[in-house]
């Protein structure tokens, strides 16, 4: 990620920067905070999304909402109620103290490694790895030793499930196998802890078993939201 980018009006008379610079117009604190002209506008705490790259997006959005009018309290309460995309890293609630987020848009490895790069360093509590689905043809052994030295605890499901055991076996990482993604979910469910997080982000097509990623995270939804019946966040 540049450490700022800038957006240009329409007649091309303003330039209007964000990013991490102190300079920009729009600044990304090292506290995660989004600042302008010395002014806090969204808090680090506004984020339901961990990560760098979703508070650029928003440094973004308030930079071209604020060339529109729109008043600092409305970007706040939009922050605050954001929760990600359908199936593209999406906070689906927190349940008994562990978040639960589906990335099923995730049917490759950089993916993968993008979404699991930015939750491990969120929850240091410990984070479960849902993988699986059809691999496309990528390197995915380097990945699996760091998933390994970075503690992740991964269940793997599907078509996949065979070969990312065998590589997970051979680091000696603590994993599951599930046939299905109904039964990896209710594996993900007991064995994580208060604190941590259950990470749907498969790194496979979904044709295995389903019709297209949406049909997936819709049922990973479903699955997960059964769990936890009322007591959703």
């Amino acid at each position: 990620l540049p450490r700022s980018a800038q957006i240009e009006h329409i007649d091309a008379t303003h330039r209007v920067t964000f990013g991490q610079a102190a300079s920009a117009d729009w600044t990304i604190s090292p506290s995660g905070d989004i600042e302008h002209e010395g002014n806090v506008v969204i808090n680090a705490c506004d984020f339901k999304l961990p990560g760098l790259a979703i508070k650029a997006n928003v440094a973004a959005a308030c930079a071209m909402a604020h060339t529109a009018g729109v008043l600092p309290d409305a970007m706040r309460r939009v922050t605050q109620q954001f929760q990600g995309l359908p199936h593209r890293c999406e906070h689906l609630g927190c349940y008994e103290g562990v978040d639960w987020y589906d990335d099923s848009k995730a049917t490759n490895l950089a993916a993968t490694l993008s979404a699991v790069n930015t939750y491990t360093e969120h929850y240091k509590a410990g984070l479960i790895l849902l993988l699986g689905g059809q691999l496309k043809d990528e390197a995915w052994a380097p990945a699996i030793t760091a998933f390994s030295q970075q503690g992740l605890y991964c269940i793997v499901f599907g078509d996949a499930a065979e070969h990312l055991s065998s590589l997970l076996s051979a680091c000696r990482a603590k994993h599951e196998v599930a046939s299905t993604l109904k039964m990896a979910v209710s594996m993900a469910h007991r064995v994580v802890q208060a604190n941590q997080a259950v990470l749907f982000a498969p790194g496979g097509a979904s044709f295995d078993e389903f019709s297209n990623f949406k049909q997936r995270g819709h049922a990973f939804r479903q699955y997960v939201y059964a769990l936890m019946g009322s007591d959703v966040e």
